[in-house]
């Protein structure tokens, strides 16, 4: 079963984890999710992933993703709660691999809570980040 998407719109994440000395907020703009992607680890330039899915769950989703970019490989597993309509929150552990991996981001945890802020303004395309 597909996994649920956020709703389209302007969304607030709030992200924190091991890496970041303190937490950041980024706003972006969500669109709809094509059918059968991981709402949840867009494609990035640069990146390549052997494995991305997600899977519905009962109260949220899950997702596993094996990628690779630089010489390193990052092997991410996440849930995901909330309503997805107004608000979510996501937890993620990975462990990276590779020549290029700075031993303290071996493993990580990240945590992103979001809330849905409204429309994305007019002409801002979907997974674009507004100020």
């Amino acid at each position: 079963m597909a996994a649920p998407a956020p709703r389209p719109g302007l969304w607030e994440h709030v992200i924190s984890g091991d890496s970041l000395p303190q937490p950041t907020t980024v706003k972006i703009c969500v669109g709809t999710t094509p059918v059968g992607a991981n709402p949840f680890n867009a494609p990035q330039p640069g990146v390549t992933c052997s494995e991305n899915t997600a899977n519905r769950t009962q109260g949220g989703a899950a997702f596993h993703s094996v990628c690779e970019s630089q010489g390193m490989t990052v092997v991410s597993d996440g849930q995901v709660s909330g309503d997805l309509n107004t608000a979510y929150q996501v937890r993620i552990a990975s462990r990276a691999s590779g020549v290029n991996v700075p031993e303290e981001m071996t493993t990580m945890t990240t945590a992103i809570d979001a809330k849905r802020l409204g429309d994305c303004p007019a002409g801002v395309a979907p997974d674009t980040v507004v100020d």
